[in-house]
């Protein structure tokens, strides 16, 4: 696929590599923009990099767990940087939560640019730096950003980045204190696999150098003490039904709207309400009921809003 310096995904071309690069001075609220374009065996990759130059401030303090192939990055490019001189980089959790929010919504609204072409998080055409902010990173610091899609491991997504320059040169530059890196898997997206990684030039209260391993649960706030709920978390997360939030977590006990319970219930195969895709208003469980006879329910409640953890039970039972 190819991709321009607007931030247009055009259509499949034979597998290539190329790279635009604008390296002239930046001033506050501009960027240099490089792209790549990869194919690679079976499934073709996608890189993006993006680097805005400002000042310094303050952040806001996210706890946060991280997968395998994230930790595995940080300690790739921990261990590329001091082989060329340079201090190793902190984990922020507010550039972590700006880098996972992003890279589902590209997997979700089928879009692969530093501008959000649509979000379940941000306003449309939201910047890198826009989301960073809005995650409580300083507004005043140096940020970049690195995107990939398509590549799985931490160590494909770190060579690609290695190998272009303009990538390379976000994970080389020593004015950058700490990163934020996401791996996201989105079934039936376009790449399945989004990668994002934000960088800043100041410590903000969220970074750590140590990182919390995400447990081998479906969710990081779904434990076996509720023996149903872990099994048909582990389920709707295995068939792809269900994503969860860009943490980890499944939020088990925060209301629905009715897109988000219908483009669920869609992807499970349960029916369509289509009218439903472009309201965002709660959706009581009375409606869902109505709406989707099919599934089977234990509640006699039926005016109170639905609930993630009780739409993951209802997919489990439907199975």
């Amino acid at each position: 696929m190819t991709y321009d310096a607007a931030g247009r995904v055009g259509p499949p071309v034979a597998p290539s590599l190329e790279s635009a690069h604008d390296c002239s001075p930046r001033r506050s609220g501009s960027a240099s923009l490089a792209s790549v374009k990869s194919a690679r065996h079976i499934s073709a990759a996608l890189l993006l990099t993006l680097l805005l130059l400002i000042s310094m401030s303050v952040g806001v303090a996210q706890a946060r767990t991280y997968y395998p192939e994230e930790t595995q990055f940080l300690k790739l490019i921990n261990d590329y940087r001091s082989q060329h001189g340079l201090h190793t980089l902190l984990l922020s959790g507010a550039l972590s939560e700006a880098a996972a929010r992003h890279s589902l919504d590209m997997g979700n609204f089928d879009f692969f640019a530093h501008d959000s072409q649509g979000s379940d998080f941000f306003p449309w055409g939201s910047t890198p730096w826009d989301r960073m902010e809005a995650m409580g990173y300083p507004s005043n610091a140096t940020m970049g950003e690195n995107l990939a899609a398509g590549m799985s491991s931490a160590q494909e997504a770190f060579d690609g980045w290695r190998n272009s320059s303009g990538h390379n040169r976000n994970m080389l530059l020593p004015d950058f204190r700490v990163i934020g890196i996401a791996r996201r898997v989105v079934s039936g997206s376009p790449y399945t696999v989004y990668w994002t990684t934000d960088f800043g030039s100041v410590v903000d209260p969220s970074a750590r150098s140590t990182v919390t391993a995400a447990q081998d649960g479906p969710f990081t706030d779904v434990t076996k003490a509720d023996a149903e709920l872990w099994d048909a978390a582990r389920y709707v997360k295995s068939k792809g039904l269900f994503e969860g939030y860009p943490s980890g977590s499944l939020g088990a006990w925060d209301s629905m709207t009715h897109r988000h319970v219908a483009l669920v219930l869609a992807r499970a195969g349960l029916g369509s309400r289509q009218t439903w895709e472009d309201d965002y208003s709660l959706a009581t469980r009375g409606e869902v009921m109505q709406a989707f006879p099919g599934l089977t329910w234990d509640s006699q409640r039926p005016s109170e809003s639905i609930v993630r953890s009780q739409l993951v039970r209802l997919l489990y039972r439907a199975r």
